[in-house]
């Protein structure tokens, strides 16, 4: 069953990661429900393991140390991805705003990432090559989330 769940969350992933290239479409956004229901499926497995291979006087603590690290794990991780997200959209908006110069680059690169609105006040050619930086640094971000599992 868990290895379903991984092959289903990775599956779906990767389908994100190809279809949603150009920005997400309309109902395009219901293609996280697979891996929500992958990523489900992965953990009722493991806890019922834990469960049935627990003696019954540590079942209580086994349960609160499986979700207490279930816990600690999606926090860790929620931050790793937002803080690498941050990074690489800063990189990738450096390579895209390269024939701006350096210091006026690094103030606009400032501002875009201090509050994303800003962007709404550039010029449409400048509007593009942000929301593309964006783009393609999510991209990665499901890319390595994928390659991590």
């Amino acid at each position: 069953m868990s290895l379903i769940a991984i092959a289903v969350t990775v599956i779906s992933q990767i389908f994100m990661i190809v279809r949603w290239a150009n920005g997400i479409q309309g109902l395009e956004v219901f293609y996280c429900l697979p891996w929500a229901i992958g990523c489900g499926l992965f953990f009722s497995p493991q806890f019922l393991a834990l469960t049935i291979c627990s003696p019954k006087e540590q079942i209580a603590s086994a349960t609160a140390v499986y979700y207490l690290s279930q816990q600690v794990g999606h926090v860790s991780g929620t931050s790793t991805s937002t803080a690498l997200l941050q990074q690489i959209f800063r990189f990738r908006l450096d390579i895209s705003l390269d024939n701006i110069p350096v210091t006026q680059r690094n103030m606009l690169i400032k501002n875009i990432l201090k509050d994303y609105k800003f962007s709404t006040t550039l010029p449409p050619a400048l509007q593009a090559l942000v929301s593309s930086s964006h783009i393609e640094a999510y991209r990665l971000i499901l890319g390595m989330s994928s390659y991590c599992r």
